[in-house]
């Protein structure tokens, strides 16, 4: 600062300081009088009073971890109004009736193909064992046992319990909530001095810069929070809902044509279990990402500690603004977390229930007549090959002959051996028997 900036400033600030002395000194005067220092003390007194009547005990202060089980109870008490064995009846009739139909089905059919017990056996086998599926899944033995191991796979890369409501609220919102914490308490890296009026302006570029960005920061923040816990909630009402409907769907693997509809529904309970899968491994990136914000903002705020104030400004907006880019990030990662976990189930089921097993349970004459017409289709294929070697003699045969007629009378006597032998070569290999050529 030059000398004739400070001149100035100390003329100004003098004068400021003088004129509030001289209000202060006149103020003095006129609250000096009795009747003036009467009502004074009468006004102070009772807004003392008041003040200490009307101030209310401190209530303790919440945070995440009083917040987050609250909320993730209410949503866990409307899911469990979901009764799990509401349609239990209903899956047993329709299992019962898909046993008894195929088995009379099937027992019709082999009697009116005069096959064997041996042949009936074989295809009750794969009925057995589909209705023994369907009775697990009914019982929620089978649909437990999916839902365990995936929430063991999911606590295991998150290093939290993924299997409750509650907990994995929990685990989306306390990074979240402290990364917006650390956020609102980063510090500014230029300060202002009273003294120097040339870090005003940079000093209040800098605040304004990074009040909008500390907003924009906690928004993408809160839009995260958001997303990570929408993902938590609906892999559980998904899950609710697939187990729900276990009894209707289930059943219908024993019916070859409708199987599609278990298909279906075990792709959805696997993809409403891979959605905690993905989504605890996201949180690893997020959770990263996040807690490197406050690493980073504080090594970038020490390095730019002494330099000019035009410099510290523009270290403090990009220090916010990645701070800004790294929250934009974690949100991008935590809102992909459906698609990923659909994306890891986009294949379809290429079976078609338990009929593979039929191959196990074959009568020994169904392997026979199996055997059997394998030999005579290769019979047959070698057959037709015979019969074109035979016709690309024929048509070598033919092609010398009318090369015979075309040429000189001295030459065709030759021609027309090696033409015959030839065709006599090729029909030889073609039918793999004798055959003596006419006209030698």
């Amino acid at each position: 600062m030059t000398a004739s900036g400070n001149q100035i400033f100390a003329f100004w600030t003098g004068y400021v300081v003088e004129q509030a002395i001289n209000w202060l000194l006149g103020a003095k005067q006129k609250l000096a009088r009795p009747r003036n220092v009467l009502m004074l003390l009468l006004v102070a007194s009772a807004f003392a009073s008041s003040f200490v009547d009307a101030q209310p005990a401190a209530a303790p202060g919440l945070d995440a971890g009083s917040i987050v089980p609250r909320i993730s109870e209410a949503v866990d008490t409307a899911l469990n109004r979901l009764g799990e064995g509401t349609l239990n009846g209903m899956g047993a009739t329709i299992s019962a009736f898909f046993l008894v139909a195929l088995m009379v089905w099937t027992s019709l059919k082999t009697m009116a193909g005069g096959k064997g017990l041996g042949d009936l056996i074989g295809e009750w086998v794969p009925i057995w064992v589909s209705f023994a599926f369907v009775y697990a899944f009914l019982n929620q033995a089978g649909a437990a046992a999916i839902t365990g191991t995936m929430d063991a796979i999911a606590t295991a890369i998150g290093g939290a319990n993924m299997s409750t409501l509650s907990s994995a609220i929990d685990v989306v919102a306390r990074p979240v909530l402290g990364a917006i914490i650390e956020v609102a308490k980063m510090p500014l890296v230029s300060d202002a001095d009273m003294f120097s009026p040339s870090t005003w302006v940079p000093a209040l570029a800098a605040n304004l810069g990074t009040l909008i960005t500390k907003l924009i920061t906690v928004v993408f923040l809160l839009i995260s929070a958001v997303a990570g816990m929408a993902t938590v909630i609906m892999s559980f009402i998904s899950l609710k809902l697939v187990l729900f409907l276990a009894p209707v769907m289930v059943p219908f693997v024993m019916f070859k044509p409708m199987t599609w509809l278990f298909d279906s529904w075990l792709k959805f309970l696997l993809g409403a279990c891979m959605m905690k899968i993905v989504l605890a491994f996201m949180l690893l990136a997020a959770q990263a990402i996040l807690g490197a914000m406050a690493l980073v903002q504080a090594e970038m705020a020490e390095a730019a500690r002494n330099v000019e104030p035009s410099a510290a400004m523009i270290a403090d907006l990009f220090v916010h603004a990645m701070m800004m880019i790294f929250a934009l990030l974690s949100t991008l990662l935590l809102m992909q977390v459906p698609s990923i976990a659909t994306g890891l189930l986009s294949g379809s089921a290429g079976g078609g229930g338990f009929s593979g097993i039929k191959g196990l349970t074959r009568s020994p004459s169904a392997v026979t007549s199996h055997e059997a017409g394998g030999k005579a289709a290769s019979g047959a294929s070698k057959a037709v090959a015979g019969t074109v070697k035979g016709g690309e003699g024929a048509w070598s045969g033919y092609s010398a002959g009318r090369g015979l007629q075309q040429s000189d009378p001295g030459d065709r006597k030759g021609i027309q051996g090696k033409a015959y032998q030839a065709m006599y070569n090729r029909a030889r290999a073609g039918t793999h028997g004798p055959m003596v050529p006419k006209g030698r």
